[in-house]
């Protein structure tokens, strides 16, 4: 699940480079598109300490995904810049809130020396399916258009958000005060 929705957020961030370029729009404008989602995920890294413990991971999460397929939506209806840029940066937001609360889990029910290989299992797929974002963005916009694109990422999206909400073992993770009595399946 996380390689997918990293493959579909990095996707987008190809396309709309790509497309903006083509476009040619202003190298500025172009770099405000990271800095708008970089801000959002400081934002969340900040709302993430504060909800972190607090709320039910599980339903959180879920939430959190479907928040992150609403946000790309707008993107593949228009190309407009400014819907483009904000839409963009609030994808950002749930992921702080999402790597605390599922990691957090996960390392907590853990033994320490399990933690190093958990993380390479976490991280290698995702990277290595990442690795493919640009070259994918870049065969997408010719052959489909921003919107096309757009859409295959979002669709890479919704598949990762639909796993997330079916599978029971990841709904079912409570809040951090009741980890201790939960089984990580």
């Amino acid at each position: 699940m996380a390689a997918l929705v990293n493959f579909g957020v990095n996707g987008i961030q190809y396309a709309i480079q790509l497309h903006l370029v083509s476009c040619g729009t202003n190298a500025t404008l172009i770099g405000f598109i990271s800095g708008g989602i970089s801000l959002t995920m400081l934002v969340g890294s900040l709302l993430a300490g504060k909800l972190s413990d607090k709320v039910p991971v599980g339903p959180t999460v879920c939430l959190a995904y479907l928040f992150i397929c609403l946000c790309v939506l707008p993107m593949a209806l228009t190309d407009n810049y400014w819907v483009m840029l904000v839409a963009n940066s609030f994808v950002g937001l749930p992921f702080p809130l999402i790597n605390a609360m599922l990691l957090g889990f996960i390392f907590a029910k853990s033994p320490t020396s399990m933690q190093g290989r958990i993380t390479v299992t976490l991280t290698v797929p995702a990277q290595v399916l990442s690795m493919f974002c640009s070259a994918v963005a870049g065969t997408l916009l010719p052959v489909f258009g921003f919107h096309g694109a757009v859409l295959v990422f979002l669709a890479v999206l919704v598949a990762s958000a639909v796993l997330v909400i079916c599978s029971r073992s990841i709904r079912s993770i409570p809040k951090a005060a009741q980890w201790e009595h939960t089984m990580l399946r």
